[in-house]
Parts: C-alpha cells; sequence; structure tokens
C-alpha cells in the first residue's frame, strides 16, 4: 500500500513539473503588461469559458442556446440587424456591445432571408475577444484546454479553427490564420449540429 502511494505522489509531482516546464516553452501571451499571477487567471478564464459552454452559454450572456428568438428581444430589445450567412440567419446590435451575434438555423435559404419568426430557436452565439473583455491566443487555448477535437484551417470562410466537442454543443475559437500568434478573433458556443 505504501509503495502505490509513493507512486501516486511521485506522478503527480512529474505531471506538475512537466505542467510547469509546458508554461515556460509556451507562456501565455501577456497582456497589457499583465504578470504571471494575472496571466494564470487568463487561463482561468479561458476554462471558465468551456464550463459555460458545456451548459450552452456564452461567458457573459445570460441567454443560452435553445432560446426562442422573442425570448431574446425580450430580454435585449430589438436587434440592430438581420442578416444571413448561408442558411443561418442571425440577429445583432441586441447588446451594447455589437460585437455580439445571435444564430438561428432555419431554412433561409428558401426565400426566407432576414426573416426571423419569434419561435424561431437561437442554435449559436457568437462574441468577440472584446466582449469577453480578454486577448488570447491559439497557444493560450491550448494549454488551458488541451488539444482540440478538431483543428483546420477554413478556407471558404477563412481563420484557423479550434473545435471542442462538449457532451450537447460546441466550443469554437476562431484565430487569425495569416499570422504566427494566431490571436483569437471569434468565440462562439453552437448547438451539436454540425
Amino acid at each position: 500500500m505504501r509503495i502505490l502511494f509513493l507512486l501516486v505522489a511521485l506522478v503527480l509531482v512529474l505531471i506538475g513539473c512537466n505542467s510547469q516546464e509546458q508554461l515556460e516553452k509556451d507562456p501565455i501571451i501577456p497582456v497589457n503588461g499583465h504578470t504571471q499571477d494575472e496571466d494564470k487567471l487568463h487561463l482561468k478564464f479561458i476554462i471558465e469559458i468551456k464550463e459555460d459552454a458545456s451548459k450552452g452559454r456564452m461567458k457573459g450572456i445570460d441567454t443560452p442556446l435553445g432560446t426562442t428568438y422573442q425570448e431574446i428581444v425580450d430580454k435585449y430589445g430589438e436587434p440592430k440587424g438581420i442578416s444571413n450567412e448561408e442558411c443561418w440567419t442571425y440577429s445583432y446590435g441586441h447588446l451594447k456591445n455589437d460585437n455580439t451575434v445571435f444564430y438561428f438555423y432555419h431554412d433561409s435559404c428558401n426565400n426566407r432571408r432576414n426573416i426571423l419568426e419569434p419561435e424561431t430557436i437561437l442554435n449559436k452565439i457568437s462574441a468577440s475577444p472584446e466582449f469577453l473583455d480578454i486577448q488570447m491566443t491559439e497557444s493560450n487555448v491550448k494549454l488551458a484546454l488541451g488539444k482540440p477535437d478538431e483543428e483546420y484551417l477554413n478556407e471558404a470562410y477563412g481563420g484557423y479553427y479550434l473545435i471542442y466537442d462538449l457532451v450537447q454543443y460546441r466550443l469554437i475559437f476562431i484565430a487569425e490564420e495569416n499570422s504566427n500568434t494566431k490571436y483569437i478573433y471569434r468565440v462562439q458556443v453552437a448547438s451539436d449540429a454540425k
């Protein structure tokens, strides 16, 4: 029993050393001259983004996925605009920060462009790092959350995608594709439908 305890303790020490070694090799990009403790808070914040996404929520937004368009209007007011991205219709400008977009999947490709019925269901929320009040890179996300389930350059829409599959939802980070640092410029939580 004592040997088992010593082996477990040794493994935990080695894991701790590897984590510290990883932090030294691939440190968090400092934001506005942050200290190392502040950088650790950034990692914690990225983990909190994932925790909220696993509940179908975007950090900082009370409205979860599955909410109706009418409920969003009741909570945040009429949007500044409604538009389309392929068959997704989205509304924007509900919040003071226009960098947050609510997406609704319905057949807008079938002559129903820019129309959201009150019962249309929210399927994706997209926010900028400015809305989340954090600046992060691809390396920061991987350091906080580990290897993504999917990772690829999206040639059709642009951006380098890091996708984490959660039980019912997906957490998507979109980074600049033509940059060595790969700063994240969009964070999305979406229904599991790909």
